[in-house]
């Protein structure tokens, strides 16, 4: 979880959502990351060997949508970084999903539950707490952008948008090479 880097991209994404609902879509955003990541914490294990999924194919995954998400913000569409949506509010990707609860956290989460002293009330706090100073920095995220101006989170949005291109393709390869290094 990325606070301080997701203040800008949440303002991005949300810029065309009424300034009333911000608040709003925010807490219901967190708190669906809260439940993912718990969820993963519990059941992600079941669930990625029940689907035949392995790890690397969850972090391919979150990188194609963090490069869709970093071509949107470095190159806006007319219509808004969220068009389509009949209330312009995006639902659970990509704000829950994979800037909060990413594949990174979804990963260290899987791999806290699978530690060999699984203390599952010890791991559910250290979740709960890190996702709690996440929300705090995030619900003051339309604060501090209205402090910096239009202008300046326009830069820094484009900014933001290639360094999210960067880790997204640092992410594939990474994925790629625990696959091979496991495959090979």
């Amino acid at each position: 979880m990325d606070p301080i880097g997701n203040t800008i991209l949440f303002a991005a994404i949300l810029d065309g959502v009424d300034k009333d609902r911000k608040s709003r879509v925010i807490i219901r955003e967190l708190l669906i990351s809260l439940f993912i990541l718990l969820f993963f914490l519990y059941f992600g294990r079941y669930l990625l060997d029940l689907l035949q999924v392995k790890e690397p194919a969850l972090s391919i995954a979150g990188g194609i949508v963090l490069f869709i998400i970093s071509m949107k913000l470095i190159f806006p569409p007319k219509e808004g970084l969220w068009p389509g949506d009949s209330e312009g509010e995006p639902f659970i990707v990509p704000l829950a999903t994979p800037m909060i609860a990413g594949p990174s956290a979804i990963a260290i989460v899987l791999l806290m539950a699978s530690s060999a002293s699984a203390d599952m009330y010890s791991w559910s706090a250290a979740v709960f707490i890190s996702w709690m100073l996440t929300s705090i920095i995030l619900l003051l995220s339309n604060i501090i952008t209205r402090r910096l101006g239009s202008r300046l989170i326009s830069g820094i949005q484009k900014l933001m948008g290639m360094i999210l291109t960067v880790i997204s393709v640092q992410m594939l390869l990474s994925a790629l090479e625990r696959y091979f290094l496991v495959s090979g």
